[in-house]
């Protein structure tokens, strides 16, 4: 069973609001109008259900394995090719930020195929998404559409990511549990808020990335919860799950000799990010502190997001780690970062 963890979690639902009167629409494959076919010809759903594609082969260390699918997109978007088009798109844009796009080598990326029998998603669709997203989804589908995946070695440390057929904003990402790298993203296809906006693209490495690989917390304050305080519970089971490789890139303390990203507090080289304590991460408002004012883990609209150079060494530590078995130092990192400019 899913644990979802409130108010502090990696694993936590993320809303933008559209206002724009007419929105913005950029290259992506036609979505058809939401009372498209309630039937499912035969040989169309054999055909395509449960078709594997692979999207990236790792060439680099142990591969890292992500599974794309999606729900909501009926047999005809299979057949014309837009389901294959949605898949391959998300794959270009988790690999167009760094560290992963210069690390894209480590990675596997498959895609399997899933017939919804029509695009309303009411709640009865393949992987039983609605378009409030998901208020209802099952992860026990996702299992029985990744065994169709033969070559995946590693299922219970793979990111899962299921890209949902409706332009409403949203997001989240689900893990089991603290102990296993498994994870669960839902990321909607998210209308853009203004013609310079890439909030899917953002939202998907948002999701997959940056909660689903590196186990990151979120980096903003939810409405409401703008002058809470962890409570001291909180607090040390936020030490333990940094322990097994969460939430690292949050603090409790302002205590520089404690930081996990003491070592870029004194870093010259890094003096443009203006890296120290920001409060309101997590969820909560007061107490609780991130690295930078903005990056990816904060915001998801706009035109050129990024991690932060903290959280850019979680993620790159990880990939290091899982793909050839050994832990990077410091400055390795900070080779390899400053050189991808």
């Amino acid at each position: 069973m899913s644990i979802k963890y409130w108010p502090l979690a990696i694993l936590t639902v993320a809303f933008w609001a559209c206002t724009d009167s007419k929105p913005y629409m950029p290259e992506l494959p036609k979505i058809p109008a939401e009372e498209s076919s309630d039937t499912i010809p035969s040989a169309g759903y054999v055909e395509y259900d449960g078709l594997v594609e692979q999207l990236m082969k790792a060439s680099v260390g142990k591969g890292l394995d992500i599974v794309l699918m999606g729900d909501g997109f009926p047999v005809e978007l299979h057949a014309d090719g837009t389901y294959r088009s949605v898949m391959e798109q998300a794959c270009k844009y988790l690999f167009s930020v760094e560290p992963t796009a210069s690390l894209k080598d480590r990675f596997n990326v498959y895609y399997v195929g899933v017939v919804s029998h029509d695009s309303n998603l009411d709640g009865t669709s393949g992987i039983y998404c609605k378009k409030t997203v998901p208020t209802y989804r099952s992860e026990e589908a996702i299992n029985t559409y990744a065994k169709n995946v033969s070559s995946l070695e590693h299922a219970d440390s793979t990111v899962f990511c299921v890209i949902i057929n409706t332009r409403e904003s949203g997001g989240i990402c689900y893990h089991q549990s603290y102990t296993t790298q498994k994870a669960y993203a839902y990321c909607p296809r998210i209308r853009p808020s203004n013609p310079t906006s890439q909030d899917y693209r953002f939202a998907l490495v948002h999701e997959v990335i940056g909660h689903g690989f590196a186990k990151m917390s979120d980096e903003y304050v939810m409405s409401g919860y703008e002058s809470t305080t962890p409570s001291r519970k909180e607090r040390a089971q936020l030490i333990e799950h940094q322990k097994s490789g969460y939430d690292r890139n949050i603090t409790f303390s302002t205590d520089t000799a404690s930081c996990p990203w003491k070592e870029f507090l004194t870093d010259e080289r890094y003096a443009s990010e203006k890296i120290g304590f920001y409060e309101g991460v997590g969820y909560y408002g007061k107490g609780a502190y991130r690295s930078t004012k903005t990056n990816l883990m904060n915001v998801t609209w706009g035109k050129d997001m990024a991690f932060s150079a903290p959280d850019r060494k979680i993620i790159y530590d990880r990939i290091i780690v899982r793909s050839e078995n050994r832990k990077p130092d410091y400055e390795e990192f900070v080779e390899f970062d400053l050189n991808l400019n």
